[in-house]
């Protein structure tokens, strides 16, 4: 029985073990890096501008590794999370005060 615990403990799904290279986030950055236009077409913010942004929040929402969260989400994909979340809801506000 011990044996059996230990191993659901140590046991990790594949999408999590692989989002680092394969995740949504990451194989976004790397297209976007050497075509400023599409990052700004995706995340309404220029990338310097994301830059400067996540070096003076970074350490504030950056989460340690721990037992509860191994691998935890990085402090880029928090902050572009948010930016694109925050302008698909206001882009759908503005579009439902038109009609």
């Amino acid at each position: 029985m011990y044996i059996f615990l230990e191993h659901c403990k140590r046991r990790k799904h594949e999408l999590f073990v692989k989002r680092n290279k394969e995740g949504c986030f990451n194989l976004l950055l790397n297209q976007f890096c050497n075509n400023d236009t599409k990052f700004i077409e995706y995340f309404r913010v220029s990338k310097e501008q994301f830059t400067r942004v996540l070096k003076l929040i970074e350490n504030d929402i950056t989460r340690q590794p721990s037992k509860r969260y191994r691998n935890p989400i990085s402090a880029a994909e928090k902050l572009g999370v948010t930016v694109r979340k925050n302008f698909i809801g206001y882009t759908s506000l503005s579009k439902s005060h038109k009609k």
